[in-house]
């Protein structure tokens, strides 16, 4: 997965979600910095419990963020996860996805910090 101007893509889809308003748009920013470390954090213990049901709910849950965002191979890695766990696959595929999810995650909530300085 790469993520080739994140930050550029967010603050476009931040700036044409909140209608040029820069209090909605420092909402919005929020809650997307605080969805992607849920995100992270919840991704990685379904794939420490190897919990398919889990990683099929947090996929519904941010399937609205990753289109509105066009975070399309987020949610493809999410899915083909889902896939491998349900087929038994061995561990290090489940790693492999594990480090690529956070490594996203962490990469939004970095660029979305250096736009966003007050962001925490």
């Amino acid at each position: 997965m790469k993520i080739d101007n994140a930050l550029y893509d967010i603050r476009e889809k931040l700036l044409e979600l909140s209608h040029g308003d820069f209090v909605q748009e420092k909402k919005l920013a929020d809650q997307y910095f605080k969805s992607f470390q849920d995100l992270k954090d919840i991704y990685a213990v379904s794939l420490i419990n190897q919990d398919s049901r889990l990683l099929s709910f947090i996929h519904q849950k941010y399937k609205p963020t990753f289109r509105k965002l066009n975070l399309t191979e987020l949610s493809d890695e999410i899915q083909s996860t889902i896939h491998k766990i349900n087929n038994l696959n061995t561990d290090s595929a489940l790693d492999e996805s594990a480090t690529k999810v956070r490594s996203y995650c962490e990469t939004l909530i970095r660029q979305l910090q250096l736009h966003y300085s007050w962001l925490n």
